[in-house]
């Protein structure tokens, strides 16, 4: 089994593409560049297909940051987790605790008016 060789890039070869297309450092990394974007992509495979992370822009993220990323990604596919479905099931249980809880304190609110006035209330 051949080994795979990491890290083709340096930062002065990232700095000094100016042409559009994808340029891969291996092992899943890849750095975007079009007309007005140069961002940094993480390619993987899921459960037979392949997939994309975007992790950032270039201008905001080093190579070495990225690199980094990429390798705590591949640990991650590794044990079976993929990082695109724990981000999204925790945004995913974000937005519902915040639905939620405006829910119940409408509801509060609304139980409030109801029982609190003499519209609704019902005497004994």
């Amino acid at each position: 089994m051949t080994s795979r060789t990491l890290n083709i890039l340096s930062a002065a070869k990232v700095q000094a593409i100016r042409e559009a297309g994808r340029y891969s450092d291996d092992g899943g990394l890849f750095l975007y560049v079009d007309a007005t974007r140069r961002n940094w992509i993480f390619c993987y495979t899921w459960r037979g297909g392949r997939k994309e992370l975007g992790l950032g822009s270039a201008r905001s993220l080093s190579l070495a940051k990225v690199r980094e990323q990429a390798a705590e990604y591949r640990a991650m596919l590794a044990e079976g987790k993929n990082r695109r479905l724990e981000r999204d099931r925790g945004s995913c249980l974000r937005w519902f605790c915040r639905c939620f809880y405006r829910y119940d304190v409408r509801m509060a609110d609304d139980a409030d008016g109801l029982c609190g006035s003499s519209k609704g209330a019902v005497s004994s």
